[in-house]
Order: structure tokens, then sequence, then C-alpha cells
């Protein structure tokens, strides 16, 4: 029976050489043949000299008996490398091959070069290496100290990510962990066939070197992973950070030498320890990722719509209609200039009325979205996710949506600004869980979860060859529910019909506006201006224009690191149900963010006098050249202001004026809070 076993393991010798030659012919034959349709010059010239090097090196060297009996073992080893190497080795033979290469050729040329010249390198490794006996027991030994390398490098560390950064994806573990223990088997084979042929030096060497990989993998990722700027969205100090990158790199030396001093100075006792470790470590991680699966706050298992459902985005009502544009950080300094350079750009907006003096409360995103639709008072302290929670679970909250669905209003809100999607139920109608995606490419995602696994196990110098900053998942996951948020994908598609319901609709459109990155902000203030007057075109044509009541603003205006003009300050015009005008009207009565709620109680016609103690007033209680107090608060960092763990605090400053954006801009420069609020 291990006779029987024996010949199918290994290749009988006496088909070594014809195996050997047809490989080499077939190698050759590829790579001239993907010459054909490459018609720059060097590409050809790459080609033609890789296999006229390759042939010579062969027959006339006469390496093909360095193949030896286990040739078969090289092969493999060849097909699993070149399987994970593949995407390098495309774009490595881009830099080759830079113009006319059909990429299929490319790609077998790219496989059958790696394929021949690993073959040719592991046959002379197994021919010196390789006993005669089937060894069983090295199988097994190799089986589990390679196993648990992989298991780490391939499952726990890509498992881990995605559970403790759940919130940022939006695809269930589901979605890549099969594709990553198809390759997990996939590698484990050659380490499980390595182990029954080498003899039992390499074997020891090769046991060594997976120890001495799996310490320093575990102690990268465990202890040597501070203060990644790439890890929190921040740019990485690659040159400033050299020393530490020196000193990870002496770290991985030592642990790559441990285990060959272990087994040198100690000998059975060290061998036997080199086995053990990388063991004992990934059975720990099988243990940890059982706790991170089991004990997950989420379900990681079901799809998320993390975006809302967007099937509706260009549905309207045949009844009324209260819509918002948002246009996120369009600074009325965009206003006031094209008013005075191109006001042309405001002709078929001249029902509008546009406030020159508004003030958002807050000054990004999340926190400005938040409180104009749900009227919150409160500023973000250091448990954000809390602070959502109670903004949009308030009681005023609850109440404000329930009046407009009393009222006969279908609630469709389009925002982008990662609020999650539970705390918007029962409030906006667009809100839903669940969804299938229409498409999802799940290699794409296993290999960009792979990607930040391993900028996480790599030592520091070499993580700046694995960016993760252009990872994307949401490019790799679509919903029919999808969208649209970049303003051209928006006018692209906007064409309006409207709803067979006989409901009204209250709607929310939050688009990218001129947000950086942006090359020309005052022009992408005119292209969103442009969306409006379409939209309006559309809403006229379908006689909806006149009961309308529509709002046209931003979250908040340029942020404060340019105090060229007055910061902060975002632009605001609208346009109120059954009123026109001969042309735009322009007023600096003073403006708040905080006024919205109450503002979209009087559009749907059942704002009364009660209403202002919960509400407020309407942005049409305040008058030309009225003064007002406002707060507005500047969020930022402050080095001087560390929290517990050395690093520079969270902090609001809030700055309460009563003129114009002037004042704001005076408070800003001078430094001149009326109150500094810091996040611990």
């Amino acid at each position: 029976m291990k006779d029987i076993i024996k010949d199918i393991m290994l290749p009988l010798k006496g088909l070594k050489t014809v195996c050997n030659k047809i490989l080499i012919v077939i190698a050759i034959f590829i790579l001239y043949s993907a010459v054909l349709p490459v018609y720059y010059i060097f590409g050809m010239i790459a080609a033609v000299v890789s296999a006229a090097l390759i042939s010579t090196a062969v027959f006339w060297l006469k390496l093909d008996r360095f193949y030896g009996s286990n040739s078969i073992a090289g092969i493999a080893l060849a097909l699993v490398i070149s399987a994970f190497l593949s995407s390098e080795l495309r774009e490595f033979m881009h830099s080759v091959w830079d113009y006319g290469c059909d990429p299929t050729l490319e790609a077998i040329c790219c496989f059958a070069l790696v394929f021949f010249i690993l073959t040719l390198v592991f046959g002379m490794f197994l021919y010196y290496g390789a006993s005669d006996k089937l060894n069983v027991k090295g199988m097994g030994k190799m089986s589990l100290c390679g196993g648990s390398l992989l298991f780490i490098l391939l499952i726990y560390i890509p498992c881990d990510t995605y559970i403790n950064n759940f919130t940022d994806f939006n695809f269930p573990v589901t979605a890549f962990i099969f594709i990553l223990i198809g390759r997990f088997i996939l590698y484990l084979l050659p380490f499980a066939y390595l182990g029954s042929v080498l003899r039992e030096k390499q074997l020891s060497v090769l046991s060594n070197i997976v120890c001495g990989l799996t310490l320093c993998v575990f102690a990268q990722f465990m202890f040597m992973n501070q203060n990644l700027g790439l890890a929190i969205g921040e740019a990485e100090n690659w040159d400033e950070n050299i020393g530490y990158g020196v000193v990870t790199l002496a770290v991985w030396i030592a642990l790559l030498a441990l285990p060959f001093v272990l087994s040198k100075l100690i000998k059975n006792i060290g061998k036997k320890l080199t086995f053990a470790a990388p063991c004992f470590i990934g059975a720990m991680q099988l243990i940890s990722l059982a706790i991170l699966l089991i004990s997950a706050e989420n379900n990681i298992f079901v799809y998320r719509n993390d975006l809302l459902d967007g099937r509706e985005q260009y549905t309207v009502s045949s009844k009324k209609n209260i819509v918002t544009f948002v246009f996120d950080a369009a600074d009325n300094y965009y206003f006031d200039l094209l008013l005075k350079t191109r006001p042309e750009v405001f002709e078929g907006l001249e029902d509008f009325t546009i406030y020159t003096n508004t003030c958002s409360v807050h000054d990004y995103t999340l926190a400005s979205m938040t409180q104009m639709l749900t009227g919150t008072e409160s500023c973000p302290m250091y448990d954000t996710d809390s602070w959502l929670k109670g903004a949009w679970e308030s009681q005023k909250t609850e109440d404000f949506y329930s009046r407009l669905h009393k009222a006969g209003y279908t609630v469709n809100g389009y925002m982008h600004a990662e609020v999650p999607v539970s705390l918007l139920d029962g409030k906006f109608d667009n809100s839903s869980s669940g969804l299938e995606p229409k498409y999802i490419d799940k290699e794409a995602i296993a290999d960009n979860i792979m990607t930040i696994a391993k900028y996480r196990y790599m030592p520091y110098l070499l993580k700046r060859f694995f960016n993760i900053q252009g990872v994307d998942f949401k490019a790799f996951v679509s919903y029919s529910a999808d969208f649209n948020y970049m303003d051209n994908d928006y006018k692209r598609d906007l064409k309006l019909t409207k709803s067979e319901s006989n409901k009204n609709y209250f709607i929310v459109e939050h688009l990218n506006g001129p947000h950086p990155p942006c090359d020309d902000t005052a022009e992408e203030t005119v292209n969103c201006l442009n969306i409006v007057k379409e939209y309006i075109r559309q809403l006229k044509e379908m006689n909806l224009y006149d009961d309308a009541f529509i709002i046209v603003t931003s979250d908040h205006g340029r942020h404060t690191s340019n105090f060229s003009a007055a910061p902060a300050t975002p632009i605001f015009m609208v346009k109120d149900a059954g009123k026109t005008h001969e042309k735009t009207e322009i007023t600096n009565a003073p403006q708040y963010h905080a006024d919205f709620l109450a503002t979209y109680l009087y559009a749907a016609g059942i704002y009364t006098d009660s209403d202002k103690d919960a509400y407020g007033k309407t942005v049409f209680d305040f008058k030309e050249n009225e003064i007002r107090e406002r707060t507005w608060f500047d969020h930022t960092s402050d080095d001087t202001k560390p929290n517990p763990n050395g690093a520079a605090c969270n902090v609001y400053y809030a700055y309460k004026y009563s003129g114009g954006a002037d004042d704001l801009k005076q408070l800003l420069n001078d430094k001149t809070p009326y109150e500094i609020i810091v996040k611990e």
C-alpha cells in the first residue's frame, strides 16, 4: 500500500525528461504567442529576450535535471503562488507592456512565465531536500504549523478587521469569509505536501521559518501598530517615522532568528517549541475569533442598508411637495461672488429669497444634518453614537415626524451623513434594512479586506506599499435602493415622476455640492443651482411648482482652515408655496439652522403659536437688519488639551455673535470663543 501511495505522490522518473521538455516548449510557445498583439516595441523585445534566456538556461546549462522525481510538487507550488500573485504580476507586466497588449494573453504570459520559473526553483529545492519515503508525521506537523500561520493571515486578521469596524462595511462577513477559507485550503496543500516529502533537516528549517513568521506577525498586529495614521484616516508620516520602522524591522529579524537559535542551543526541546509556538498562537486566535463572532453586538451575517432606499429619489407628490436641497459645504461666499460677477446664474430662481446672513449651528456634516432635521440643541461630545441616538429619538423629534405623517406626508430623506438607518425608522419612510444587493463583487471584497489585513501585519517599513486609502468597499456592493449623492450623477438621472399615491411629499436631497475635493467651488455651486433650476422646470411641466415649498441650503460653509473670506456661513434661499416675485429677493435677515423644524411645520400648514416654545420661530419671522444672537460651534482638535491617552482632544469652540458673517470672522481671527467645550 505504501508503495502504491508513493507511486501516486511521486511521478515516475522515466517521465521526467519528457515532461520537463514539454513544459519548456509550452512556456516558450506562450511567451512568443503573446508577442503578436504587442505593438509597443519595448514590449516585443522584452518578450523575445525573456523566452530566449529561459530556453538557453534550461537547455545549455541542463537545469532540467534539477526537477528530480518530485517536480509535481514544484508545479503545484508554482500554480499556488501564480494564483496568489496574479494581480501583482499583471501590474508588473503593465509596466513592461504599456500599450497594445491583449489583457487575456498578457495574463496567460505572466502565468506561464511564473509557472515555469517556480517549477524550476522548487524542483531544484526538492531534488536536494526530498526524502525517498512518504513522511505522514511530517505532513501532519507542517499542516498544523503552516495552517496556524495561514489561519492568522487569511482568516483571523481579516475577520477581526471586519468585526471591529463593522459600521464601515455594507456587507456581511459571509461576503468574503468563504473565499478566504478557500484560499486557506489552497495554500495549506503545499505545506502538507512539503511536510510529506522533505527530509528531516529541511523540514526543521521550514518549521523554524514558519514559527519565526508567526511570531513576527503576531507581535506586529498586537503590539507594534500603535498610532498608524492611515488606520484613523490621517496621512502617514513615513519619513518622519523611519526610526520606528527600523526598530520594528529589528524586532522582526530577532523573532525570525529566535527559532533557529533555540533549535541550535537546546536542540530537541527547541524543535518542539518551534512547532508548538505557532500552533499555540493559532489556537489562541481561533478562540479569540470564536468569541468575537459570538459576542458581536450586531448581526454580521446579514446585509444591511447603510444607504437609504433611493428608488423614489425622483418621485414627487401629485399634491404638495416640501423639498430641501442641501449642497454640502456650499458657503455663502460663493453666492456673494456669483451675485457680484455672474448674476445671470440666478435667472429662473426669481421666486426665491436669498438670505445672506445665515448661521449653521455646526461645522461638519454629521452634526449639522442631525441638528437641522431633529432640532437638537445639544452639542455632540465624546460619545457621538449616544448623541445621535438622543437627538433622533428625542420626544421633540418623534412629535415632529409624527405630525408630518398625520398631515398626510411621506417623508423621504436622501442623506449622506453616516446616521444609522435604525435611528431613522418611523421618521423617514424610505428607511429600510436587510435588502439583498443587486450586485456584489465578493472576490474584490476579499482582496481589499486582505489589503487592510496586510497593512496590519506587515512591518512598518513595508506598510506604505499597501495603500488602504484607496480601499472603497461601497464600489463593490450596490443596491437597487442606492441613491445619487454626487452632483453630476444626480443631474444625469434627474427625471421627475408623480407618485401614484395621494400623499404629500417631504423630501430632503443631500448632495456633495462644492465639498472638497473640488477644483472650482464657485463653478460647482453654479452646477448645483442648475440642478435646482432643472428640478423646478420639471415641476412646472407637471403643474406642481406653485404649491411646492423649496429650500436650497448647505449643512455648513467652508471649514475654518481658510479665513480669506467669512467662514462657515452656509447658503440659504427659500421659495414659499403660492408666492411669486418679479426678481430674486436678497435680504440680510438673520437666519439660523435651528429654525428648520418650525419652518417645515409652517410649510406643511400645521404650525401654530404654541409651537414657538417647542420649535422656535420660522425663517419668515426675522426681518432685514434685525439683531439676533446665534451660536456657532467650531469642531477641531487642540494639542494643548490632551486627553488621557495623550492625543489631542476634540474640542468645540462656541462662538456667539449678533451681527453678520464678518463679526463671526473677527471672533475666529481673534480666537475669542464664548465657551470652550472639551471632549474628554
